[in-house]
């Protein structure tokens, strides 16, 4: 709160770029862009994976029993994957038993994401030399613990 020249408070200047924010109006850290709201559709880009059937149905499964859209979950498991901890794995989540016809038919999907979150994903996708449809797999498999069998 500021006050003016009759010394009555308001509000600063909504004009002026506040310190979250970058010059262009995009949130400048990575947790700021992937917690703030989209203000409409334009706001959405998209990524087209293709994943092993057993993942789509732990995708669906784990964001299901968070209340989350299947995109939601995909953003919070990126959000883990930089190192903020947004969302944890409930005790009372199932365990998968993933089938062999299952790994071996692959099922596509759109990740609806926005458009300032895609920019951050394709930076670190670009740094670790991965493609989203891998490092859903990849971010799946140590979420859920789909290869823990395997050790």
């Amino acid at each position: 709160m500021q006050q003016d020249s009759v010394g009555r408070s308001r509000e600063s200047d909504p004009a002026k770029p506040s310190s979250s924010k970058s010059r262009k109006g995009e949130p400048n850290d990575v947790f700021a862009a992937l917690t703030s709201p989209a203000k409409v559709r334009g706001d959405y880009t998209q990524i087209g994976i293709s994943i092993p059937k057993s993942h789509m149905r732990v995708l669906d499964s784990e964001a299901s029993l968070l209340g989350l859209r299947k995109s939601q979950f995909l953003e919070l498991l990126f959000l883990r994957a930089l190192g903020q901890n947004a969302i944890t794995r409930l005790a009372l989540a199932p365990t998968y038993e993933l089938k062999r016809d299952e790994l071996t038919e692959t099922v596509k999907y759109l990740w609806y994401i926005r458009k300032e979150v895609k920019k951050l994903v394709d930076e670190f996708m670009l740094r670790t030399g991965m493609k989203a449809s891998a490092w859903v797999v990849m971010a799946l498999n140590e979420w859920a613990g789909l290869t823990r069998d395997m050790r």
